[in-house]
């Protein structure tokens, strides 16, 4: 299981249990481009997380948003 933790730019890897009620971090992955990802995606071999961009005005058109693709641990 991947869960993108945000605030540290970085995708936690966690061990399940059989029943799926317990789990472990057994890695934690880190990339430059993360800029606080929001959500991860596993397709084939890569992890896609998007980055997002919080403002108090809301989205800007000088703002750029984007999608990151990372080697799936």
């Amino acid at each position: 299981m991947y869960a993108v933790q945000n605030r540290l730019n970085t995708v936690a890897v966690l061990r399940l249990s059989t029943a799926g009620t317990d789990g472990r971090v057994v890695q934690r992955v880190k990339d430059p481009r993360l800029a606080l990802p929001t959500t991860v995606a596993a397709f084939g071999s890569r992890l896609y997380l998007s980055n997002i961009r919080f403002f108090a005005t809301g989205p800007t058109p000088g703002i750029s948003y984007n999608a990151v693709a990372i080697p799936r641990p």
